[in-house]
């Protein structure tokens, strides 16, 4: 919404419950109070306000362009460059809307008079100007305004059609002037004559074709010649003068311009150009093929043509204004009539301005007027000074609130009314309410000299060259260079410009995490700074760009207020809900802090878990951080083990002195650890020493000859369980058994080049331990982990054990081989480069990155679990098929689990892909291959109860992306599925089935649960929804803890905020995490400094900064996009788009019923919907709720579960009507 300074204004305001519109405003604007803000203006005699103020309207509203130009045309507004002929006149009024013609009227009075008083000789219609007026009332209020317009008219007439301002008294000072001017013009039009007619310069190497455009453009017998002749002979005969005005106008001045060099069109003399290369082409036709005129060539005909028709423009210009003739006698005689006539019409101005009984319109129109007499008052008397119309604008330099360009035009752009009060229309209001003041105040807030000045309107240095130049031409005053150092000054501003630009996005991407702005508008308004920030360094007007940050700070959090209050009310009602339950008021405490700083996706989180009774807050970390320890500790430590040549009896003793529960257990532990540490090319030693340090090694071989190289192999445990992995590093757990690790030992002397030339020297392709016999210094480690974060892969892994790491564990009382190679992990992962999240979905997650969801996983690896697990994407279950699947397969006892995705195959299809991988998997024969799912399971169980083969205990078959197989199975009454349950059943646990899939399990489920004669009883659904928080803190904190990253202990929200904008969804939180890594392996090192990390704390700038990425961003709302739209018939997207209209639409801000969805479904004609009737409208809306798309209150209400969802289905109430229209009859 726009601004409450908008609404006097007359802008349509629409207040949109629990949404902000910012950065978007109406172009219906009222007429009533428009017209009387602009009567309000020039009653006050602010015209130039009035001027800018309608310019700004017409932006937006084309409509009021016509009232803007004919004000500007009664002021002479020279951003219009006004034509005063009879002719333009005319067209400009006789369009004039009814609706504004009673201030019109005096605006065209005004044109008028112009028009009269310094119209020229060639406007030959000046005479009907004022019967075009004569029945305006005004004149008969003030007929010395009418006198005037008979005796300007009747003095045209005795001069040939030339307007009384040629003669005027202040052209005398000017004709001095003048004279020099036109001698300048005749000496620089002799030049050219003399260059291009009397000693033309032959062309090199030119295009007989542009050789006879030059020949044509030059030849001596037609008006360019003739009229370069006279402007460099001086000859002012008046046919001559005639001859030069018919030439260029309009040939080469634009309808309506005055004659003079500045407005010669360049688009004109391009076509002159054109004309003549193709009249020459056409005489060059027989010799030479057409060709096209190069743009080098074009440049030099443009060039030459610019200048001399600028120099005849400019001394027919000059020529014009010399009042040096015979009707200055006329003039003489006239001027006293007409100042006396102009003196008794400004007296009548003044009476009717204090009347009190005359309307707004006259008394605006009536101030016009008198302005346009007094300057023709000034004018006859001689203190007018000539070219001062060009400072119309000039007000504008007092204030900082609206900017000149360099022609003194204000500059007006429509964009900046995405930023409330920061309008233009805005900032030219504020300035007429400015009080009158001197211009020495404006510069002193310039260069910052103003008593507790407001820093925000110093820096304006292109204001400053503005002023710089008003001064001295308009008011005669020098400026005070010294003082006043422009050029020094712009300098140092401009140094701190990118900074302050970096400072304002961070606080937009922090708003943007806080859920204060939605970063579609984000987007938009970083766009709109972008384009500011250019045109700021191209004016210097650094001033005028900071408070431009600053009015968009304050509307974003003016358009986060309406956020706030439906928060507010959420949270009241969850006080009321659980006033009893003290782990909810302990979550309502935080949600009252994070309202506090507006954190609002946070507060709103909180609202959510409070509802679904999300009260754990636990992390899964260990209470100790080993990794703190051990930076703690690592002085000491250096300290002891610095010298390769200390004995290991020596360190065992000191480690006697200086641990506190040391005993025998730990004794054994520390000596096996020391004296097994590799100090030689000792192959048995670096298995000891790996057996030590918590790995199950299986055989240690030479790798590829390397010396104090090794390759190792690590024990299969019974099965692939995670409970065999307490650490994250995977490389050195699951993947160790799978793949194994290298071993790489260095002897002597030892720093952080060194280690990384060896991993170059051995390469990349393989997770490695480096054993260091060496202790490394702090600085030199901290060193090492940026420089292996900045040029190592992180699909592979070196971690570093030295002298220091060595001793570090062995002081450790732990005796279990799982707890020291945690520790291991924590203190080594750190200072290497790893990558443990998946960004990839499609691919296996290792055993130890599975975390949360062990309830639901012990449900499908229970034989009587469930059978069918269905929900969105992105939440995991892939992941959790392929867990149950490494869990049970080949474990202890023999059990077998097999897993399959069947996207997009129908049931044919589907039976015989399952069929060829149990075949693969040497659980079916090859004549088992089958594509009917009752072969299939007659196969299977004959396989299970065969004796004559190794039996299989327990076989899990996993189905995975199962749509296509339920959609073409609902035909054949869910036949695949019926001859799975009937195996299961009969197999008596021994044999289990898993389907897993989106929409088309949803609906399955669905139909059970609606069908009380469902032929199949047994089959259990689950629907997996995101994670709780419990589970997520798990995901996110576990693995980057490991690797060393801290969320700061007094800024526990950061986490919740992740969380949040993530949605809870697994995969969503494996991508955020994968660039949180990312970011440490960047140039920058995520803007730590090598000398205090590792650890890596966490700051609120880095969260908001990927939390912010345009590409995450997107993600977000492609996965968003994707669980919407799980099925063809689209239910999801359609009922979520009708929640999001009723939340434009209806006042509510506690949600809505199902009743209340189903009326804009009937409004909307949506059949698809309104024949679903109520009751199964709500089972798709709680549907969604299990998505975590909606929410239900305690009411049975429903929200969306994110504010943010609201934005992510239209960018507006326009939006999201256009969707619904699409649904329209389906």
């Amino acid at each position: 919404m726009l601004c409450d300074i908008l609404k006097p204004v007359g802008f349509h305001i629409e207040e949109i419950h629990g949404l902000c519109c910012a950065f978007f405003y109406s172009a219906f604007i009222d007429d009533e109070e428009l017209l009387r803000t602009v009567c309000g203006l020039l009653k006050k005699e602010k015209y130039a306000c009035a001027s800018a103020y309608l310019k700004a309207i017409s932006m937006q509203n084309k409509s009021y362009n016509h009232l803007y130009t004919t004000l500007g045309y009664a002021m002479n507004d020279p951003a219009l460059s006004c034509n005063y002929t009879s002719s333009v006149i005319s067209g400009i009024f006789d369009n004039e809307a009814s609706d504004y013609s009673d201030l019109t009227e005096f605006f065209r009075i005004c044109a008028v008079l112009r028009t009269l008083f310094q119209g020229n000789q060639h406007d030959y219609q000046y005479k009907s100007l004022s019967a075009t007026i004569q029945g305006y009332s005004y004149l008969n209020v003030n007929k010395y305004v009418m006198a005037l317009l008979l005796k300007l008219s009747e003095f045209k007439d005795s001069t040939n059609g030339q307007g009384i301002d040629a003669y005027a008294d202040y052209r005398i000072k000017e004709n001095v002037n003048t004279s020099k001017m036109i001698d300048e013009h005749v000496k620089n039009a002799k030049t050219y004559f003399e260059q291009y007619y009397n000693n033309p310069i032959k062309e090199k190497k030119a295009l007989p074709r542009y050789i006879e455009t030059v020949k044509m453009i030059l030849k001596k017998d037609n008006p360019l010649y003739d009229c370069l002749r006279a402007a460099s002979e001086d000859d002012r005969a008046n046919e001559i003068l005639e001859y030069v005005h018919d030439f260029l106008s309009p040939d080469f001045i634009n309808n309506g311009f005055e004659i003079r060099g500045s407005n010669i069109s360049n688009d004109k003399i391009n076509e002159f150009i054109d004309f003549n290369w193709e009249q020459a082409g056409k005489v060059q036709r027989e010799k030479h093929k057409s060709s096209k005129l190069v743009k080098e060539l074009r440049n030099n005909l443009f060039s030459m043509l610019s200048k001399m028709l600028t120099e005849i423009a400019d001394w027919y210009y000059y020529v014009s204004l010399y009042t040096e003739n015979d009707n200055h006698n006329t003039y003489e005689h006239e001027k006293h009539d007409i100042v006396e006539v102009i003196n008794n019409a400004v007296q009548v101005c003044n009476e009717i301005a204090v009347s009190g009984d005359r309307d707004r319109y006259t008394i605006a129109g009536n101030a016009c007027i008198k302005t346009v007499l007094l300057e023709f008052q000034s004018k006859l008397n001689g203190i007018f000074i000539d070219n001062s119309n060009k400072y119309y604008y000039s007000d504008f330099l007092y204030y900082a609130e609206v900017m000149l360009d360099d022609n003194f035009i204000p500059v007006i752009e429509n964009e900046l009314s995405a930023i409330n009060a920061f309008s233009p229309i805005s900032r030219i209001l504020r300035h007429a309410d400015m009080p009158a003041r001197d211009i020495n105040e404006r510069i002193d807030e310039i260069f910052n000299r103003t008593p507790d000045s407001d820093l925000h309107l110093s820096d304006d240095y292109g204001c400053a060259k503005l002023i710089k130049e008003y001064l001295r031409l308009a008011k005669n005053t020098e400026w005070d260079d010294d003082k006043n150092d422009i050029e020094a000054n712009a300098l140092d501003a401009l140094k701190q410009m990118h900074l302050i630009k970096s400072n304002f996005i961070g606080t937009l991407e922090l708003d943007q995490s806080y859920g204060k702005i939605d970063t579609d508008r984000k987007e938009r308004l970083l766009l709109l700074v972008d384009k500011q920030y250019e045109k700021a360094m191209n004016t210097h007007n650094f001033g005028f760009f900071n408070r431009m940050l600053d009015y968009c700070k304050h509307t974003v959090d003016e358009n986060a207020s309406a956020r706030k209050t439906t928060l507010s009310t959420h949270l009241e009602n969850a006080k009321k809900e659980y006033a009893d339950t003290p782990e909810a008021q302990e979550l309502i405490k935080s949600a009252e802090s994070m309202m506090d700083i507006q954190n609002y996706t946070v507060v709103e989180d909180i609202i959510n878990r409070i509802q679904q009774k999300d009260f754990t807050n636990k992390t899964a970390l260990d209470s100790k951080d080993y990794l703190e320890d051990f930076i703690r500790e690592y002085e000491r430590i250096f300290k002891i083990v610095y010298n390769s040549k200390t004995s290991n009896a020596s360190l065992i003793t000191s480690l006697n002195r200086f641990s506190s529960g040391y005993g025998n257990k730990h004794s054994n532990f520390a000596s096996s650890l020391i004296n097994n540490f590799p100090t030689a090319d000792n192959i048995q030693k670096v298995q000891s020493f790996l057996d030590a340090i918590g790995f199950n090694v299986d055989s240690v071989e030479p790798y590829q000859g390397k010396k104090a190289c090794y390759n190792v192999s690590i024990k299969k445990p019974l099965n692939g369980k995670r409970d065999n992995y307490l650490h994250p590093i995977y490389p050195f757990g699951s993947y160790a058994v799978e793949k194994g690790f290298r071993v790489m030992c260095l002897f002597g002397k030892t720093d952080y080049n060194n280690i990384l030339d060896a991993i170059n020297e051995i390469g990349t392709t393989k997770n490695t331990i480096m054993i260091v016999n060496w202790a490394l210094e702090l600085h030199d480690r901290r060193e090492l982990a940026r420089k292996i974060k900045a040029n190592m892969p992180d699909d592979k892994i070196f971690i570093v054990i030295d002298r220091v790491v060595m001793y570090y564990l062995a002081d450790k009382n732990e005796e279990s081989k799982s707890s020291i190679n945690r520790i291991l992990m924590q203190i080594t992962a750190p200072f290497a480069s790893f990558q443990p999240y998946m960004e990839d979905a499609s691919k296996a997650i290792p055993s130890e990155m599975f975390m949360g969801r062990a309830k639901l996983l012990r449900d499908i690896e229970s034989p009587k679990g469930a059978n069918v697990i269905c929900g969105g994407r992105q939440l995991g279950k892939s992941a959790l098929l392929r867990m149950a699947k490494t869990d049970i397969n080949e474990d202890d006892i023999g059990n077998r689990a097999v897993y399959v995705e069947i996207k997009n195959l129908d049931h044919r299809e589907a039976a015989l892909k399952v069929s060829q991988k149990l075949i693969d998997e040497n659980i079916l024969e090859d004549v088992n291959k089958t594509n009917n799912w009752d072969e299939l399971a007659r196969f299977i169980e004959l396989r299970l109860n065969d004796k004559k083969k190794k039996k299989i205990p327990y076989f899990l078959l996993l189905i995975d992306e199962a749509d296509s197989l339920f959609e073409s199975s609902k035909n054949i009454d869910y036949n695949p599925i019926r001859a799975l349950e009937s195996l299961q059943a009969e197999e008596n646990e021994s044999f289990k089935f898993v389907f897993a899939g989106l929409r088309n399990l949803v609906k399955f489920e669905r139909e059970l649960a609606n069908d009380d004669n469902s032929t199949l009883p047994h089959i259990t659904v689950k629907t997996i929804r995101p994670f709780n928080n419990q589970e997520a803190r798990e995901l996110l904190e576990t693995p980057l803890h490991y690797l060393g990253v801290r969320f700061p202990k007094d800024q526990e929200y950061l986490i919740s905020l992740i969380l949040a904008s993530t949605n809870y969804f697994p995969g969503l939180i494996h991508q955020y995490c994968a660039s949180l890594i990312k970011s440490m392996q960047e140039k920058d090192y995520a803007d730590y400094t090598v000398d205090k990390t590792p650890p890596y704390e966490l700051t609120e700038t880095q969260i908001k900064k990927i939390l912010s990425d345009e590409n995450f961003n997107k993600d977000i709302k492609r996965k968003f996009d994707i669980t919407l739209k799980l099925d063809t018939d689209n239910y999801y997207d359609i009922i979520a788009t009708l929640v999001a209209y009723c939340s434009y639409n209806i006042d509510s801000s506690n949600g809505f019923t199902v009743s209340e969805i189903m009326e804009v479904a009937e409004d909307f004609e949506i059949k698809k919907i309104v024949s679903q009737g109520v009751d199964k409208l709500a089972a798709l809306m709680d549907e969604l709720c299990e998505l975590n798309i909606l929410r239900k209150n305690n009411e049975n209400r429903y929200l969306f579960a994110r504010h943010n969802f609201i934005q992510m289905l239209g960018k507006d109430k326009s939006e999201i009507d256009d969707k619904l229209i699409q649904y329209l009859g389906e």
